[in-house]
């Protein structure tokens, strides 16, 4: 932006402070087709005033070209960037070769025609200097173009226009003549620099007006208008621009002066606009001061991936039109970026394309922001509109992370388990074994971890013997864990094992992988009450089993502590007086001292030397249970 002052009653601080912003803007966007930081220096005016300082700033080194010097300017001027040989011509845009050849592949138009401008094509000799040879008042178009057109004024006035030509006024106005949408910027701040630089009070003292052209006066405005909003300037333009004016790039043709209008397109409403602007810029609920903030989160990717690109959308009230510069910063590109945006009459929106720049190849933070100035310069209708409407931002989020890492432990590597129940009797409830499923973070750095999925269970083996709490689960983020448990079903004598293979993958952001499975092994026995020996028969040998180790502080099944106390005693002995000579579930103590277990378990006591206290404290204990059990 210019240095312009902002002459609203806020002070002499704040009209200083508005002229530093300013230039501090301008500085931002500086590149190869912008002006000298001074050239616009003096324009801190608005309206007339500013119209007025336009005029002596776009007279003041002026170096008038004859109108025969367009000849070969226009090589230079109007280059085809893609062809270096070639120029663009206006209005249908065709490349053709740019040597002069006397007007058989190109002539000269005139923007701003010459019986409008009260000349003859005799008075505009190849020798004339003035008006009607200003290098921005003439373009290179095909001939046949150029004498179609003859001298319509230009606009559409709601019409559906062609590609390029005549058409008659929807409101039957009369005629006009469309330049083609690609040049109908182009066109319009042409004819707005020709009522600037030649509009000052001046012998043609030129002018614009709605609706049909007369002699100094070029129709339609409000086509113009629409049309300098609608199509922004483009880099064709504005290389045309600065080659126009810069002695070193255009040493033979070059005039010396600028249009003001293609540098800063804000200048049109306040010269040729009506009323004060009531535009207002949002990207989200404004504030009283029009300003407005959203927050674009890209997410999170796996180190090494990208991000999918996000979409913004820039809307704007008010009756009026209004420009406004796109400000990007960080690791942030925007479709829509630097000076000289535009919004058209009434309500409007503009969406643009937001992508996350840089690699991703180290995890970290990506972010950045979008700001948005509207960069009116009237003064505005009220609060929050025009030149009063604050500025837009949105906040850019994004992170990069490396993989998961499924585990059994969240302080070390443990991709597989095993647990082993041991042995219980049928009927009796297991106990619950807790583990956890955890997902740690390979470089410690749990915030730039992807979150783990837990994304199937297949069971193998006897699945079906024990119950799990294991299922299915998503985003599990780095450091945390889920508990899980196991337990053991009694109710079918067996031996039982079974494998879960348990499938991780990342969480589902780009970039996500599918890991090994983590392996759960479990395993466990269920057998007859009593069954030391594990022979699915509770006899004799369990009872000499019982005998060996009674009171003592065995602690396994295999040595007779059934109750799993860390003791054999008449607890367990009573189990096997329950279930003996059965299998499975069928013992009771009606026949605790049956034919068999009361002299079996005499018999196997006296194969085990041991006191007789101990002997004669144990059958008394049995006696008196077979008393409470008969009577």
């Amino acid at each position: 932006m210019n240095l312009f002052c902002v002459t609203r009653p806020v002070g002499r601080t704040g009209i200083l402070v508005a002229c530093a912003a300013a230039l501090a803007s301008s500085l931002a966007f500086a590149d190869a087709f912008d002006p000298p930081a001074s050239y616009y220096q003096s324009a801190t005016g608005s309206g007339s005033t500013l119209k007025s300082q336009l005029y002596t700033i776009t007279s003041t080194g002026f170096v008038g070209r004859s109108y025969g010097d367009a000849r070969y300017a226009f090589e230079t001027i109007d280059k085809d960037p893609s062809v270096s040989t070639n120029i663009l011509l206006a209005y249908n845009r065709a490349s053709v070769d740019g040597t002069w050849d006397a007007g058989i592949t190109f002539n000269r138009e005139h923007v701003w025609p010459k019986s409008l401008l009260n000349l003859t094509s005799s008075q505009v000799s190849n020798s004339y200097i003035g008006v009607a040879s200003d290098l921005f008042e003439l373009r290179p178009t095909n001939p046949n173009i150029n004498s179609a057109r003859g001298n319509l004024a230009y606009g559409s006035v709601y019409g559906t226009p062609p590609t390029y030509g005549s058409m008659s006024a929807s409101d039957g106005s009369g005629t006009y003549w469309f330049p083609g949408s690609p040049d109908r910027g182009d066109v319009a701040r042409s004819i707005l620099y020709m009522a600037t630089r030649y509009g000052q009070g001046q012998t043609n003292n030129l002018s614009l007006k709605n609706g049909q052209a007369v002699t100094y006066q070029m129709g339609d405005l409000e086509s113009l208008l629409h049309w300098h909003y609608q199509d922004e300037t483009d880099t064709f333009e504005r290389r045309r621009n600065q080659y126009v004016y810069s002695q070193a790039q255009n040493p033979t043709y070059y005039q010396g002066n600028r249009n003001p209008y293609i540098d800063h397109p804000e200048y049109v409403w306040s010269i040729f606009g009506s009323g004060a602007n009531t535009s207002q810029l949002s990207v989200a609920a404004p504030a009283a001061d029009g300003s407005s903030a959203a927050t674009l989160n890209f997410g999170k990717v796996i180190a090494g991936s990208s991000f999918s690109n996000q979409s913004v959308t820039l809307s704007k009230t008010g009756t009026t039109p209004t420009t406004f510069d796109v400000t990007v910063s960080g690791n942030v590109a925007s479709t829509l970026d630097g000076p000289r945006h535009s919004f058209d009459y009434g309500t409007q929106s503009r969406a643009m394309t937001v992508s996350i720049t840089g690699s991703t190849a180290s995890v970290g933070d990506r972010s950045g922001t979008i700001s948005f100035n509207n960069t009116d310069i009237t003064s505005g209708a009220a609060a929050g509109q025009g030149v009063l409407d604050g500025n837009d931002t949105v906040s850019i989020n994004a992170a990069v992370v490396g993989h998961a890492d499924a585990s059994f432990s969240l302080v070390s590597v443990q991709k597989s388990l095993a647990l082993d129940f041991g042995i219980f009797a049928q009927g009796e409830t297991a106990p619950l074994l807790d583990f956890s499923l955890a997902n740690r973070s390979p470089s410690g750095n749990n915030a730039y971890t992807a979150a783990l999925d837990v994304d199937s269970i297949t069971p193998a083996g006897n699945s079906t013997a024990f119950l799990t709490t294991l299922a299915t689960a998503s985003n599990l983020p780095a450091g945390s864990t889920i508990a899980e448990s196991a337990s053991l079903r009694t109710d079918v004598l067996g031996l039982f094992s079974a494998t879960f293979s348990i499938a991780n993958s990342d969480e589902n952001i780009p970039g996500a992988a599918s890991f090994s499975p983590l392996s759960l092994s479990l395993a466990g026995r269920i057998a007859i009450a009593g069954d030391a020996t594990l022979d699915n028969l509770v006899n004799f040998d369990d009872l000499l089993v019982l005998a060996q180790n009674y009171e003592t502080t065995a602690n396994v099944w295999q040595s007779g502590d059934f109750t799993h106390d860390s003791a054999v005693n008449f607890d367990d002995l009573l189990l096997v007086a329950q279930n003996y000579e059965f299998s499975g579930l069928s013992g009771d103590l009606s026949g605790l001292f049956g034919s068999n277990f009361a002299s079996d378990w005499t018999l196997a006591r006296s194969l085990v030397p041991e006191p007789t206290s101990l002997s004669l404290l144990a059958a008394g204990a049995l006696i008196r249970r077979r008393r409470s059990t008969t009577i």
